[in-house]
């Protein structure tokens, strides 16, 4: 049956089957074919092993070890998203219904240690309100345009030891999935009706709200107790949303692409109230914005 149908023709729940259905056909059917595929994959890694590492010949040599696993972790964590229509900007005047093609987008930011492995930067910091850890999402406070050159910088790089395509989001796939994709259950949030249970802001994240007039205002948790600065946090911390993705609102803004090849930032951070943990795009003029970006492919 869903052979005889078109696979853009069949409901988004039966393209990922018909997918599925596509790939199993080419799976050998006897064990000697299984073991020369097996052989083939093997060979095949063990040859990326070694031109990872040969790659990373820039790092300092008690760091290279480390630098292929952080470079596997990356590309390990690469979810596939189905493509499907999809309404961007819904119940705005600018609101229209866009064709999204299938993509790939990494479960979580690209972290602090991330960043100083392949950028061999190893005194990088943060730029933030508190010294973060290097498990901590790479993030930059107010300063869009370094985020943008950051990461422009480290999607290079990366690509140059991969060999692959890695690039930013665009703002509609960025917003495709954090709505959970064909997946989606109408959440108002990326994964939740619950603010609290998938992202990172200013209340939860011991934050402080920076005010129009440069002013830190005190600021008070749901329990009436005073908070400190915000800090960025370890990304994955927070429930996942229907596509298995952290973050996707607060913690740090994320830098898209959009559809002119500008770059925007979506999501929200810890710097941010509720009213900012939305799928809306942002422009780069809001005052006390944490950025920091996640990769596409």
């Amino acid at each position: 049956y869903l052979k005889a149908m078109e696979s853009n023709g069949l409901d988004d729940r039966y393209r990922e089957v018909y997918a599925i259905n596509e790939k199993i056909e080419h799976y050998p059917k006897d064990q000697v074919q299984w073991k020369i595929n097996k052989d083939k994959i093997e060979n095949d890694f063990k040859n990326y092993l070694l031109n990872i590492r040969q790659k990373l010949s820039y790092l300092p040599e008690d760091k290279i070890e480390r630098g292929i696993e952080i470079v596997l972790k990356i590309e390990k964590n690469m979810v596939s998203v189905l493509g499907g229509n999809f309404a961007i900007n819904k119940g705005l005047p600018d609101s229209k219904t866009i064709a999204v093609k299938d993509f790939k987008i990494n479960k979580f930011e690209i972290s602090l240690e991330e960043y100083r492995f392949i950028m061999n930067n190893f005194n990088f910091n943060n730029i933030s309100y508190h010294t973060s850890s290097v498990n901590d999402s790479y993030g930059i406070l107010r300063d869009f345009k370094k985020c943008v050159t950051d990461s422009e910088e480290f999607i290079k790089k990366l690509n140059w030891i991969t060999g692959k395509s890695y690039r930013l989001p665009t703002d509609v796939e960025w917003e495709f999935a954090a709505s959970g994709g064909n997946f989606s259950k109408r959440y108002l949030y990326s994964g939740s009706n619950d603010y609290n249970e998938i992202a990172w802001y200013y209340k939860n994240s011991s934050g402080k709200k920076y005010n129009l007039n440069k002013k830190f205002e005190k600021v008070y948790n749901d329990n009436g107790e005073y908070i400190e600065h915000g800090k960025i946090q370890r990304a994955g911390l927070k429930k996942p949303n229907e596509l298995e993705l952290y973050d996707m609102n607060g913690n740090v803004s994320e830098i898209c692409v959009d559809t002119n090849g500008k770059y925007c930032y979506k999501g929200g951070s810890i710097g941010d109230d509720v009213t900012s943990l939305q799928f809306k795009r942002y422009n780069n003029k809001v005052g006390d914005e944490i950025f920091g970006f996640r990769i596409a492919l």
